[in-house]
């Protein structure tokens, strides 16, 4: 799903710029409208990425634990161990 909004955002950033590049040639004012529009749209996105790329949620324990017990790093017995002692610890 994000891959869609961020093709989509992409998609839009190239029309808005092709249009200032292919409009702007007429009319100096209405180029200048959709230049400001794609710096806009530019820098909201650059801003979203540094967002998201801080935000970013790290991996929960119980996720990890299923992945090691999936590659077969550790036993049966020794996940259901774990498992236990993460339940009952606090975070």
């Amino acid at each position: 799903m994000e891959n869609e909004a961020f093709g989509w955002a992409l998609g839009a950033i190239i029309l808005l710029l092709l249009g200032g590049i292919f409009i702007g040639h007429g009319s100096m004012g209405f180029g200048m409208n959709i230049g400001f529009l794609a710096m806009a749209v530019f820098w909201l996105a650059v801003i979203w990425f540094v967002a998201k790329a801080i935000t970013e949620r790290k991996d929960d324990p119980k996720d990890i634990l299923k992945k090691r017990y999936a590659k077969g790093e550790i036993s049966k017995r020794e996940f259901k161990r774990i498992k236990g002692n993460i339940g009952t610890s606090k975070q």
